[in-house]
Formats: C-alpha cells, sequence, structure tokens
C-alpha cells in the first residue's frame, strides 16, 4: 500500500508540472525612469528613403524611435531631426501637446542616446534592436525634467 502511495504521489507531482510558455513577439520594452515599460501594441513604418519610425504603445503612452535607416546600425540620438526618439502621454483622453508638457524628445541638442538596429529581416519583414536616451520635456527650462530610458528592446517589430 505504501508503494501505491507513494507512486500516486509522484505521479501527481509530475503531472502538476507542466511548461507554460508565452511568446511576446513583437516586443517592445525598457526602463523607463527605472520602471519597467512595456508596449501592448508596435510597428514599424519605412518612411523617405530609407527611414525608419518605431511606433510602441500601450494604453496611456506613446513611444516613437526615428532613425535614417532600416538596415543594422547605430544612431546617435540628439544630433539630428531625423534621429531622434519621442515619448508622450495621454492625459484624460486628449494627446498630450507642447502646452500640457507631457511630450518629451530629443532633437538637435536636445537630450542624448542612441537606437541600434541589430536585424532587419526583409524576408518576414520585421526588424530588432535596442535603445536607451535621456529626452527632455518639451517647453521646459533647462535642468528641468529629463526622462530616461534604457535597457530599451524592440524585437521583432513588424515593418508595414
Amino acid at each position: 500500500m505504501k508503494k501505491i502511495t507513494s507512486l500516486l504521489i509522484l505521479l501527481a507531482i509530475f503531472a502538476s508540472c507542466s511548461q507554460n510558455i508565452s511568446f511576446n513577439n513583437p516586443s517592445v520594452q525598457g526602463k523607463k525612469d527605472g520602471i519597467l515599460w512595456r508596449a501592448t501594441e508596435s510597428h514599424a513604418t519605412r518612411g523617405a528613403g530609407t527611414a525608419l519610425s518605431i511606433e510602441a504603445s500601450n494604453a496611456f503612452e506613446t513611444l516613437t524611435l526615428n532613425t535614417t535607416l532600416s538596415s543594422p546600425g547605430v544612431f546617435p540620438l540628439g544630433t539630428s531631426e531625423s534621429k531622434k526618439a519621442t515619448f508622450i502621454t495621454v492625459v484624460d483622453g486628449v494627446t498630450s501637446d507642447y502646452e500640457t508638457g507631457y511630450n518629451y524628445t530629443t532633437n538637435t541638442g536636445i537630450g542624448d542616446g542612441q537606437i541600434q538596429i541589430t536585424e532587419h529581416d526583409t524576408v518576414n519583414m520585421t526588424v530588432s534592436g535596442t535603445f536607451r536616451f535621456n529626452a527632455k520635456k518639451m517647453n521646459s527650462t533647462p535642468g528641468e525634467e529629463t526622462l530616461n530610458f534604457y535597457e530599451g528592446v524592440f524585437y521583432k517589430v513588424p515593418v508595414r
């Protein structure tokens, strides 16, 4: 009887072990001011010439990463209008603008960081890479609010 009981216990233990694997691709996430931020929707769009814009959003926020090329490479931020990161927050159902102050950006001489495209899959039309940046709040005086994103990753984001 002891052997049967032991066998049933072992069987119950092994039967309860399972692998619940969930895939998170496409995915865009990073640490926003030290707290994990994750997009629920993301896509990339080819712009003029070879430019690429990656847009990721959740219920209240939108992150946009712009580069001059869609091919693998490192794109420094804070050096031009064409390579930049923008983060916009929606408040009370209204997308913020420059007046409400929930718009953060890098631009020529504003903020810093980089976007690195590590893979552009032209067969499956996806793009993957990493990003980090310090963006300035629009319409703020020098030294005021900076948004910090680090350990940012975009993985298999579909290119439209």
